[in-house]
């Protein structure tokens, strides 16, 4: 079993602008990267649990949650699922 390594820094800008969604110039607080080829990239606080952030994958699926709430999927082969924010704190 390959054991998954971490890579993180703070405040930096996300790894590369290949990876979606940081060629939308955000700056990142803090990203990772494991020793699949995944990445992570925290964008910073919000109203979502979690706060807002995303994940891009070495099989070209990503997933990214907004501050709001919502979240969207593509498994990189063309499907994709966007879901609203929660209603009522749900």
């Amino acid at each position: 079993m390959k054991t998954q390594q971490w890579i993180i820094r703070d405040y930096d800008p996300c790894p590369s602008s290949s990876y979606r969604p940081c060629n939308n110039n955000h700056t990142y607080q803090s990203y990772g990267i494991n020793g699949l080829g995944n990445v992570w990239c925290n964008r910073g606080g919000g109203t979502a649990p979690g706060g807002s952030f995303y994940y891009s994958n070495a099989d070209g699926s990503y997933f990214y949650q907004n501050s709001d709430g919502s979240r969207y999927y593509n498994n990189g082969n063309g499907y994709s699922r966007y879901y609203p924010p929660p209603q009522n704190g749900q």
